[in-house]
């Protein structure tokens, strides 16, 4: 849940009847009857070779963006503070976490993600030049609490997205960051006041 709801038009959206115009953007694509944001990983490898923004993976055979085409494999946990002292007031958001998820959701559908599914686990395969990521919300107590020093953890549970793993199908991990977003802390908060 998004709050509050924004709706606009696309930038590449706006140029859905000009294919010319949609064609010389260097941020669009024109697919089939309509212009859309360009995304690397769908390119071919000739087209991808030709696009500067794009990067071609010859070892790996894949497109990415060109900002992510020299990083080797990786796995990345995002910590997510679901302390308190996220509850505040962000911008058009009713409080910070909102605003976090919102930017993790955009951030993620421009990784290079692998495609394996969070049930892959260890066998994962090495050296793909891909990403694989996993999401955990942490809390601390109140200061005030019996043990102001203990932090509390919670991964996405069993049976949900990727079952708390690290996840490279953009579905898992999508329901993952829905989860964390719906199951917000919001409690203690390590955090001095």
């Amino acid at each position: 849940s998004v709050a509050p709801a924004q709706c606009s038009v696309t930038y590449c959206a706006t140029m859905n009847t000009e294919q010319p115009k949609c064609d010389s953007d260097s941020q669009c694509v024109y697919e089939g009857t309509k212009c859309v944001e360009k995304e690397c990983g769908k390119l071919t490898e000739c087209n991808c070779r030709k696009d500067i923004d794009c990067y071609w993976n010859g070892d790996k055979r894949f497109c990415t963006p060109f900002q992510y085409g020299q990083c080797p494999t990786l796995d990345l946990i995002l910590l997510l503070s679901g302390s308190g002292s996220m509850k505040g007031d962000f911008s058009r958001h009713p409080n910070g976490f909102e605003a976090l998820m919102e930017m993790i959701r955009d951030w993620v559908k421009i990784l290079p993600l692998n495609g394996e599914k969070g049930s892959v686990g260890i066998n994962s395969q090495p050296n793909s030049g891909m990403v694989r990521v996993g999401v955990v919300q942490f809390s601390g107590v109140d200061a005030k609490g019996a043990d102001p020093g203990r932090a509390d953890a919670q991964a996405t549970p069993a049976g949900i997205g990727s079952s708390g793993s690290l996840t490279g199908d953009f579905a898992e991990l999508n329901a993952d960051i829905n989860w964390q977003e719906d199951n917000y802390y919001g409690g203690g908060t390590m955090i001095a006041k």
